[in-house]
């Protein structure tokens, strides 16, 4: 077995180690510029991952499938892993036609797959099933290009470098003399923050380049998108792929808690105030409030609805505390301001003080007052009206 075909093996034996899989085939891709009539040989290598035999079969599809030869059996048992017998290559010839009529991209695949169990025909069984695709690339008339955004690092920090690059493949058949890149970032609400330009490349037919541009990111944290353009000789390009990425992290500051003093056997309110460091919506924030003892008990918790937190905007959260069974005192409360998988955490004191009372005998002089005063209002008014005779008596209405 030559010493490639032990570093494909290596590396599908690691790959379905990763994922489980019983059956890997590799190269999973392989791409091929046009030439008339060309010749080439494509290996595909097989690996079994299982620790027993496993029959296999290989075939093809696709647009070019008539142009793929098989050079061997079409079916193998692959032996245990690890084993000098389970690791197989299929052997096949591309031979190319004198021409292929429209230009871009054309695809065969080559499958190796499980054998099907003796019986299953007809019937349903789920087998393993991988592919290699074989791609041969037509060149477009004239200038064409196709293009890829890429960046290393989808999760900043503050003040670090980002680097994009654009790959670059001229698909066309002519020579492309300067071709250049333009990245820009914008925020969470479409804002443009920055305009980058690459650096300008040549790039001859059926060749590629890599085109370079560095971001310093010094703005707010958050979630930011890159579009980019790519323009050669006099030519540009719609948008190329999108590609988001996030600076910092998603944060909310506490502001202030107010907590009035609550009478006890009462409901207080308490009032959480919240503003948002992130330049999108936080959806489910919600606050909670553990009350504790002087020996760390936890004798009443609370929780406030959930809210949405607009970007960089301030919310009040209010909680109500239930007291009933907390005796008289100060405590200790702990508020929890709980988003995503995050939370931040502030203390206040919660006062628990006695239900105002009321003295009765006050209560009774009160209300006596207000009679009195009432009785003589209705005599002036009766009085006004003619209500009493000049002996005193009062006359009778009918």
């Amino acid at each position: 077995m030559c010493f490639f075909a032990l570093v494909i093996a290596m590396i599908l034996i690691i790959q379905l180690s990763y994922y489980g899989a019983a059956l890997g085939a590799g190269p999973t891709e392989i791409e091929v510029s046009f030439e008339p009539n060309k010749e080439m040989d494509i290996n595909i290598h097989a690996v079994n991952s299982e620790s027993y035999n496993f029959p296999v079969i290989t075939y093809t599809d696709g647009e070019l499938s008539e142009y793929l030869t098989l050079l061997g059996p079409s079916e193998v048992v692959l032996g245990p892993r690890g084993t000098d017998d389970g690791v197989y290559t299929f052997n096949y010839k591309l031979h190319l036609p004198d021409k292929l009529d429209a230009p871009g991209k054309h695809e065969g695949i080559i499958y190796v797959s499980q054998k099907p169990p003796e019986g299953s025909f007809g019937g349903v069984a789920a087998i393993i099933r991988v592919a290699s695709r074989v791609i041969v690339y037509i060149p477009y008339p004239g200038k064409f290009i196709e293009a890829k955004l890429n960046t290393m690092d989808k999760n900043l920090r503050t003040g670090q470098n980002l680097l994009f690059s654009i790959d670059v493949i001229n698909r066309g058949s002519l020579k492309i003399d300067n071709v250049y890149g333009i990245i820009d970032i914008y925020d969470s609400s479409k804002k443009l923050i920055s305009s980058l330009r690459t650096n300008s490349s040549s790039v001859e037919a059926g060749e590629e380049a890599i085109l370079v541009s560095r971001w310093l990111a010094d703005e707010k944290p958050g979630k930011y998108t890159a579009y980019a353009k790519v323009y050669f000789d006099g030519n540009m390009t719609d948008d190329i792929n999108d590609m988001y990425f996030i600076l910092g992290s998603p944060s909310i500051d506490i502001l202030s808690i107010k907590a009035n003093p609550i009478e006890n056997n009462t409901v207080g309110k308490i009032i959480v105030e919240i503003k948002s460091k992130w330049n999108s919506p936080i959806e489910d924030v919600y606050a909670t409030i553990d009350v504790i003892e002087k020996d760390g008990k936890i004798i009443k918790s609370a929780k406030s609805e959930s809210a949405t937190l607009t970007p960089w905007g301030v919310k009040s959260l209010p909680i109500f505390l239930e007291t009933e069974g907390i005796g008289i005192g100060n405590y200790t409360g702990i508020v929890h301001v709980n988003f995503f998988d995050k939370n931040k955490t502030a203390e206040t004191v919660i006062s628990i003080v006695p239900a105002k009372s009321y003295n009765m005998s006050i209560i009774v002089f009160a209300i006596a007052g207000v009679l009195i005063i009432m009785l003589v209002a209705f005599v002036i008014v009766r009085k006004r009206k003619g209500g009493y005779r000049s002996d005193g008596y009062i006359k009778s209405f009918k």
